[in-house]
Parts: structure tokens; sequence; C-alpha cells
């Protein structure tokens, strides 16, 4: 039996062990450390490096858990910091590497047609596998999994996602009507979205906007098919942006700010802090007021 066999096996009977003793904190805690396992071979597999790939962090007795969403420039190395404080607040935290290659290379037009005449898949002059990487449904479905399989080991699940990930968290609130969600300067309104050039193509020909820049492009997909979930979402969520945000534009504030339906949503607004607010100079500030929105809304529940 191969590893990843052996691995998925191991998550399998967990999965069972569990159901019949729900409460029992070590078959809670080998479970999610074999889904991790499996996480952490295939991305050995792939060559990344240590301090990108995925962590969780747990506690010695049955707690919530934070499952964290880094963004798409990123590895979920942007996001330990975050989740050493939420562990050292009693949470338990596991964060996930998005299928996400940020290291492409752009493709010339001429390597795009050469492509298309010839049949071959070349990007930047490099043959490239044809896979789902690198793109928006890939994403969510790592999300997906993710979401899933930790809910099975606590009731008390919390989301929270930066910038790119902030996108993927409302998916979920979506979907599984997550009932505690932090958005971090969430990408749903980018100052930027790609140049003048990029923009061309993303309207004239997408297929060429995908290969010029596929990770571009599947940002600016999940952000169209975004914006139209938010009146399906009721749950509270805390929303943290900064004024002088150089990425994103504060209409993705005002936007959802305008259609929160839970009193209990909050929005908090730096003047200062950029958009890496999660390990920016007011990056204690986001963690506390985030773990205080979590405690909060937990006791609710």
């Amino acid at each position: 039996m191969k590893v990843i066999e052996r691995i998925n096996y191991a998550v399998w009977e967990l999965n069972s062990t569990l159901e019949s003793y729900p409460g029992d904190k070590s078959i809670r805690n080998r479970l999610l450390e074999s889904f991790l396992e499996n996480r952490l071979y295939l991305e050995r597999k792939n060559n990344v490096p240590v301090d990108e790939r995925s962590f969780m962090m747990l506690q010695d007795r049955i707690s919530d858990i934070c499952m964290l969403i880094h963004g798409a420039g990123g590895s979920p190395a942007e996001m330990k910091n975050f989740g050493k404080y939420l562990f050292d607040q009693g949470h338990s935290v596991c964060a996930v590497r998005l299928p996400l290659n940020t290291g492409l290379k752009n493709s010339s037009l001429t390597s795009y047609l050469r492509s298309r005449l010839t049949g071959r898949k070349e990007y930047g002059g490099i043959k490239r596998k044809s896979t789902n990487r690198n793109s928006w449904a890939a994403s969510l479905s790592e999300v997906e999994v993710t979401y899933e399989s930790l809910k099975r080991c606590s009731d008390n699940l919390s989301v929270i996602g930066f910038s790119f990930g902030g996108l993927l968290a409302m998916h979920l609130m979506k979907r599984y009507q997550v009932s505690r969600t932090v958005l971090v300067a969430p990408a749903l309104y980018p100052r930027d979205r790609g140049g003048i050039r990029f923009n061309l193509m993303l309207r004239a020909m997408p297929s060429l906007a995908e290969w010029a820049d596929p990770v571009k492009f599947t940002i600016a997909e999940l952000i169209a098919r975004t914006r139209k979930l938010i009146d399906g979402i009721d749950q509270p969520f805390l929303m943290i942006q900064s004024m002088d945000d150089p990425v994103l534009s504060l209409k993705g504030y005002a936007f959802l700010k305008k259609h929160s339906r839970n009193r209990n949503s909050d929005f908090v607004l730096y003047e200062k802090g950029g958009h890496v607010l999660v390990n920016g100079d007011v990056a204690d500030e986001v963690f506390r007021e985030s773990e205080q929105f979590i405690r909060k809304n937990l006791n609710r529940s």
C-alpha cells in the first residue's frame, strides 16, 4: 500500500471511530494530525519549502477550532503569527496551503498563439502539465474539504480569511452557514485589477488573460462570483481593513457594511496598516479584535 493510501485509510478509520466516541480528545487529535499528514506528504512531494507548508496547532483539550486561509500571493507562513496568537488564547488552529503557484512567469502572446496552433502547452518556454492549479475552483475545493474535516472534530469552528482567502471564506459562509467569520482585507474591490493590458484581455479574450497570468485571472473570476453572494449571507462576521491599503479600495468595506444583515457583525477600519494586516504594524490589534469577536460569538452559540 502506498504512503498516501495508508494515510487516507487511517483518516477513514479514525473518522469511523470518532463517530462512536465523539468526545474522545485523543481520537479527535489523531484524526486532525492524520489530515495534516496527508497535506504535508503532498506538499513534500511537490517540494514546497518547509516554512510555507500547511500547519496545525492543537490544544490538549477539546476546543473550538480556527481555520486560517492565506492570500493568493502568500502561503500558510503569513498566517503563522496569527495562529500562534489564537493558540495562546486557547483555540486550536489549522491553516492549509492553497493550490496556487504564484511563481509562474507571465507568458507572451507569441507563446500563447504557438501553443494554440501546435497543441504544445508552454509557459515562459517551459512545458507545463494541464492541471487545475491556479483556479479559484481548486482553491475553494481545498478549503471546503478542510472545513468539512475540521467540522467533524468540533462544532465550534471559526473561519479567518485574508485577502483572496477572505473571498473563499465568504463562499464557506454561504455554503455552510459558518457562525463566526473574520474577513481581513477581503479582495472584493482591488485598486488595480492587473493593469490596462490585462483588463483588456480579460474582457476581450479571457483565455489569453488566463494564459498570461493564471493567478490574476482566477482572482478576477472569484471576485465577480463573490460579490453576488453577499445577499445570501446573514451570519455575523468581522470586517477589517485599513484606509491606506495600497491593494484594495475601500469600496469593499462599504459594500459589506451596506449589505450586512446581522446586527452582530462588526467593522474595523484602521487609518494606517497597509494591505498585509496579518503581519504589519497593526497585526497585534488585528489579532485581538479577531479573537474578541470569535470569543463573543462563541458565547452566543
